[in-house]
C-alpha cells in the first residue's frame, strides 16, 4: 500500500533494507513504478479504451533506464562503502525509489557520497506522472520543457516552419508552456531557498545534507541522510513541513492562493 501510494513508510526503521531480499526489493520497484505512472494511461491500458494516452509512462521508463544506467556507472566509478550491495542493485533501488517519490531505502545514505546525495537530490524534484500519488515537477512538465527546446531548434534551422505542438497527442497551449516553466523554476527556487534556510539556522549541517534534505520534503519523498528525525531542531522542522507543503501543492498553488485572497479582500 505505501509502495503504491508512493508514501515510503515501513513497518520497519531500516525501510527495505530489514528484508535484505531481492524478491522484495523487486516487488517494491513494481509498486514504486505503478504508483508513479498515469492512472489514466493504465486504466486505458488495461480495459483497451481508445484513446491519446499522455506519454507519460514511456517519459518515466526513460527517465528510469537513463538514471539507473548512469548512476551505476558513477557509483561503480567512485565505489560504494555505505552499502552492502553492488552498484547496479544500490543504483537502482534508490534511483527509482527517488524519481517516483516513494522514499523507501536499502542503506545508510547518510554516509553517502556527495555526488551520489546530489544525483537523489535531482531525480527527488523530478517526480513521477501527473495523474500519479507521487509529487516533484512532474513528468508531463518535462516533456513539455525538453519538446519546447526542440520546437525551438526547428524554428531556428527551417525558419518560418509552422510546427504543431503536441504533448502526449493533445496540442499544448501558450498557457500550458508558461505554466510548466513557471512550476519548474518555483520548485528549484524552493529548493534553494529552502537549502539556505536549513543552513541559515542549523550552520553544523553539511551544505549537500541540506540541499538533499530540502529536495527530499519538496518532493513529498522522505529519503533522508539524518537530517530529518525525532532529534532535529524546531527550526529544520518546521523548514521541512513547509516545503512538504509546498511540494505536495506543486508550489504555484500557493501564489494562486494569494492572488485569491487580495481579490477577495478587495471586493469586500
Amino acid at each position: 500500500m505505501t509502495a503504491l501510494a508512493t508514501g515510503g513508510f515501513s513497518t520497519h526503521s531500516a525501510s527495505i533494507a530489514f528484508y535484505h531480499a531481492v524478491k522484495v526489493e523487486l516487488a517494491a520497484l513494481a509498486g514504486m513504478i505503478m504508483g508513479a505512472s498515469n492512472f489514466a494511461d493504465i486504466y486505458a491500458l488495461l480495459v483497451g479504451k481508445r484513446r491519446r494516452l499522455s506519454g507519460e509512462i514511456n517519459s518515466l521508463l526513460v527517465t528510469i533506464i537513463v538514471s539507473v544506467s548512469l548512476s551505476a556507472l558513477i557509483l561503480w566509478h567512485i565505489g560504494i562503502t555505505w552499502s552492502p550491495y553492488n552498484p547496479l542493485r544500490e543504483a537502482a533501488f534508490h534511483a527509482i525509489s527517488a524519481v517516483t517519490g516513494t522514499g523507501f531505502s536499502i542503506s545508510d545514505l547518510s554516509k553517502a557520497h556527495p555526488v551520489w546525495k546530489l544525483i537523489l537530490s535531482l531525480l527527488m524534484l523530478v517526480g513521477g506522472s501527473v495523474l500519479s500519488t507521487t509529487g516533484g515537477i512532474k513528468q508531463y512538465r518535462l516533456m513539455i520543457l525538453f519538446k519546447n527546446l526542440w520546437w525551438s531548434i526547428k524554428e531556428t534551422v527551417y525558419g518560418g516552419v509552422i510546427i504543431t505542438r503536441c504533448v502526449g497527442g493533445y496540442k499544448t497551449s501558450q498557457n500550458e508552456l508558461l505554466n510548466a516553466f513557471a512550476v519548474i523554476s518555483f520548485f528549484f527556487l524552493a529548493w534553494m531557498v529552502g537549502t539556505i534556510a536549513l543552513l541559515a539556522f542549523n550552520p553544523e549541517y553539511k551544505a549537500i545534507d541540506a540541499a538533499f534534505e530540502a529536495a527530499s520534503a519538496l518532493g513529498t519523498v522522505g529519503l533522508s541522510v539524518g537530517i530529518t528525525s525525532a532529534t532535529a531542531s524546531f527550526s529544520a522542522k518546521a523548514i521541512l513541513m513547509i516545503l512538504m507543503l509546498l511540494g505536495r501543492l506543486e508550489v504555484i498553488g500557493f501564489f494562486y492562493a494569494i492572488e485569491a485572497t487580495k481579490r477577495i479582500m478587495k471586493y469586500r
